[in-house]
């Protein structure tokens, strides 16, 4: 049984209902991991923005973004945020079931742009080996013209998705 009151989106009302109305309208549904931020509206909100910022990235495409998140939860094994970037990929972007399951070390053969590709493999080292980042590392990202700031981002989205699967986790939610 989950430590927090998650609200259903059926009994969502007033600033939370217009949250849950705007991931619908933008994302297709409301995901099972994201619904623990009804608990706090605030937090949520802040999380939406979060969620714009990075769909509307002038570097990244949505694909990159779902991927990222994917690949994540996916190394991680969280799999309400597998279950449902999968579900985006496959409902927004057309692409196959096979991705689900993809073994990490198969991210060369993600349908990406070669640039993208170079950016999904950076950010889940980031997750899997954090401190064996080197300059080396960042070189062929900054080749491709991403910036720091770029690199920060994509960094950044993969980090969520771990943190989210703590609090998932904390909170036992999805129980």
């Amino acid at each position: 049984m989950p430590l927090i009151d998650a609200v259903d989106i059926q009994d969502a009302q007033g600033e939370l209902e217009k949250e849950y109305l705007h991931f619908l309208t933008s994302m297709i549904e409301v995901p099972e991991h994201y619904r623990m931020f009804s608990s706090s509206v605030g937090l949520m909100k802040a999380r939406r923005g979060l969620e714009d910022y990075y769909v509307s990235h002038p570097k990244f495409s949505f694909k990159l973004v779902c991927f990222i998140r994917l690949m994540a939860a996916h190394a991680l094994k969280f799999e309400p945020c597998k279950t449902f970037n999968l579900r985006l990929l496959k409902t927004k972007e057309g692409l196959l079931d096979k991705w689900a399951n993809m073994p990490l070390k198969d991210l060369k053969e993600a349908p990406l742009p070669e640039n993208e590709k170079a950016m999904l493999l950076f950010t889940i080292k980031t997750l899997k080996s954090p401190k064996s980042i080197k300059p080396r590392d960042l070189e062929p990202l900054r080749a491709f013209g991403y910036t720091d700031g770029d690199i920060l981002d994509a960094a950044h989205l993969a980090a969520m998705v771990k943190t989210e699967k703590e609090l998932f986790a904390l909170f036992k939610m999805g129980k």
